[in-house]
C-alpha cells in the first residue's frame, strides 16, 4: 500500500494494522509523487500503525524531499517490524508527540541514504516523542542527513493499559504513564482534530499526551455537551474548554483551501497574539492557546475575543480566562 502525494494529504484518526508481505517488499508508504515539487504538504495525525511487517528495510515509509512540509503527530507505532527499523524516513520530516514501541526490530526509525541529485536529503526534527531505546532507537548511517534529537524525548516504558488486541484498553495509556501530559506545550501548527482516535477530547487537563489516545479524557460530543460540532461543509469556529485556565483549544473548519488568520484580542480591541497566519487546506484544524501574548507573557484574567479571517469571511467568538 503506497500513497503518492502530488499536492497535499491529511491522514487523521486512521488505523493501519495487520499488513504484511510474503517477500521483502515495501509494505506501507506515504511518499511525494514528484521529488522536484516544493509545495508538498503531508500531515499524519492521531493514527495507529500496528503489526505492519516486512523482511525489507522497514515496513513503513515516510518519504518527501528537503523542501516539503511533512508532519507526523500524536500517532502510535506498535509491534511493527523491518530488518533495519519499524519506520524509514527521508526528506524534511517533523515528528511530535508520537510513541514508537516496536521491540522486534533492530531500531525504531531508520534514516534512508540521501540522494542529493533528486533533492532527497534527510532532516528529521524529532522532539516530544516516546521512543524505545531513546537516541539509539534512530539509525542515521549517512552523514549528509541531519537528525535533530530534542531534549524532550523519552525512552521510558510508555506503560500501555492493555496489549491484547481488541481489548477496551488496548494501547491506551495506563495511570502513571510517562506519556501523559508530556506532549508539546503548544500544539500550534500540528493540524490536529479536536478529538483523539477514540473520539475523546484531544487535549485534556491543559496539556496533550503522546500517542493517539488521550488519558482520562471524556467524549468529544455527548448528550449534555454544550459544544456544537462543526458543519461538515461550512466555516465554523469554537473553543474548549470555555471558561479555561490555563489553556484552551481553538478549533475551526474552513470549506476551501486558502490563507487563514486566527488572532486573539482583548476587551479594548488590542491584538494580543496571532496564532495562525498561513495557508491552510480545507477541513478541520485546531490550535492551543496557552494564555500568553505575542512575547510569551501570561495575560490577565478576563474576556478575550478570537477572530478567524479567511479569504471570503470572518468569524469572531469570545472566551473567558479565569485564574
Amino acid at each position: 500500500m503506497n500513497f503518492w502525494v502530488t499536492d497535499s494529504l491529511s491522514v487523521e484518526n486512521c488505523v493501519f494494522r495487520n499488513i504484511s508481505v510474503v517477500d521483502n517488499q515495501h509494505t506501507f508508504g506515504i511518499s511525494i509523487g514528484d521529488p522536484l515539487q516544493h509545495t508538498i504538504n503531508v500531515n499524519i495525525n492521531n493514527c495507529l500503525f500496528e503489526n505492519i511487517r516486512t523482511n525489507n528495510t522497514a515496513p513503513i515509509y515516510f518519504v518527501t524531499n528537503r523542501y516539503g512540509v511533512y508532519k507526523v503527530s500524536n500517532s502510535t507505532f506498535y509491534n511493527n517490524y523491518g530488518q533495519a527499523g519499524a519506520v524509514a524516513v527521508i526528506g524534511k520530516i517533523d515528528m511530535r508527540n508520537n510513541i514508537f514501541y516496536n521491540p522486534d526490530g533492530a531500531r525504531e526509525i531508520y534514516m534512508l541514504n540521501a540522494i542529493p541529485q533528486a533533492n532527497f536529503i534527510g532532516r528529521l526534527d524529532f522532539d516530544y516523542n516516546n521512543i524505545l531505546g531513546g537516541f539509539t532507537g534512530i539509525h542515521n548511517p549517512d552523514h549528509r542527513n541531519t537528525l535533530i534529537y530534542g531534549s524532550n524525548n523519552s525512552s521510558a516504558d510508555p506503560m500501555f493499559a492493555g496489549t491484547t488486541a481488541g481489548g477496551p484498553d488496548y494501547l491506551r495509556l495506563a495511570q502513571g504513564s510517562p506519556c501523559i501530559d508530556s506532549g508539546t506545550p503548544d500544539i500550534t501548527g500540528l493540524e490536529l482534530l479536536p478529538y483523539d482516535l477514540a473520539g475523546n477530547w484531544r487535549v485534556w487537563n491543559g496539556r496533550i499526551d503522546m500517542g493517539c489516545y488521550e488519558y482520562g479524557s471524556e467524549p468529544w460530543v455527548s448528550n449534555d455537551d454544550p459544544v456544537v460540532p462543526p458543519s461538515l461543509s461550512g466555516l465554523s469556529l469554537y473553543n474548549y474548554p470555555n471558561p479555561f485556565n490555563p489553556s484552551t483549544t481553538i478549533a475551526y473548519q474552513i470549506p476551501e483551501t486558502g490563507n487563514v488568520r486566527l488572532e486573539i484580542y482583548n476587551m479594548k480591541g488590542q491584538k494580543v497574539r496571532t496564532l495562525v497566519n498561513e495557508q491552510k487546506y480545507s477541513g478541520s484544524h485546531s490550535v492551543l492557546w496557552n494564555g500568553t501574548d505575542q512575547s510569551g507573557r501570561s495575560v490577565v484574567s478576563g474576556v478575550y475575543f478570537y477572530r478567524l479571517v479567511t479569504d471570503n469571511k470572518t468569524l469572531s467568538k469570545r472566551m473567558l480566562l479565569l485564574k
